[in-house]
């Protein structure tokens, strides 16, 4: 774990910042695909300053109020599946699979570039737990999900500072009641997210 997190460091002040000098001068290298719900949703920003950092192009497809769930329902052109939000890990486990077998079927397309490829395209996920702690649910199912696949995983949760166990010092209660106005009931207490 060290390990990585020496790397990443050391990703963050060598890598990063060439790509911030070189990235006027060229095209955007990559496309970064992103779904999730509000706290990913395009007003937030981060997922595309991420991305201007990367010098890649956001397509940022998280709607606010939406789960997984609703994501596999979209894979499926409006079908509606017998996924809900109850079920993370499970449709979740879809969307991965949905995923990486659409990248894999492009070898068989004449219009791909991935046209006549042993693999297709390479399908690159990463899964991100929501940034507060409270939502015990999700960040558990994301976790299992990222294990089992081998997937990287950003551990929002565990990053950022919003906890259900930290109260500020003045006020009292929780520190994202500060920054937020998304209040969410879990287990019967509301917090904010």
């Amino acid at each position: 774990m060290k390990r990585v997190s020496i790397f990443s460091l050391l990703l963050c002040l060598f890598v990063f910042p060439a790509f911030a000098q070189t990235k006027q001068d060229q095209p955007p290298r990559y496309n970064i695909l992103l779904t999730g719900a509000s706290f990913a949703s395009p007003e937030n920003r981060w997922f595309e300053m991420g991305c201007s950092i990367l010098n890649a192009t956001p397509i940022n497809r998280a709607i606010g109020g939406e789960a997984i769930a609703n994501a596999a329902n979209r894979m499926e052109l409006g079908y509606q599946i017998p996924f809900t939000r109850e079920n993370y890990a499970a449709a979740f486990d879809y969307v991965i699979k949905r995923y990486v077998s659409d990248c894999y079927e492009l070898r068989n397309n004449p219009d791909s570039r991935y046209y006549g490829s042993k693999a297709g395209k390479p399908a690159v996920i990463v899964l991100c737990t929501h940034w507060h702690d409270a939502r015990t649910i999700y960040n558990t199912s994301v976790r299992r999900l990222a294990e089992k696949w081998g997937l990287p995983l950003v551990e929002f949760d565990k990053k950022i500072g919003f906890s259900k166990n930290t109260l500020h010092p003045v006020t009292k209660e929780q520190y994202s009641i500060l920054y937020s106005t998304d209040t969410q009931v879990i287990d019967g207490v509301a917090y904010n997210q």
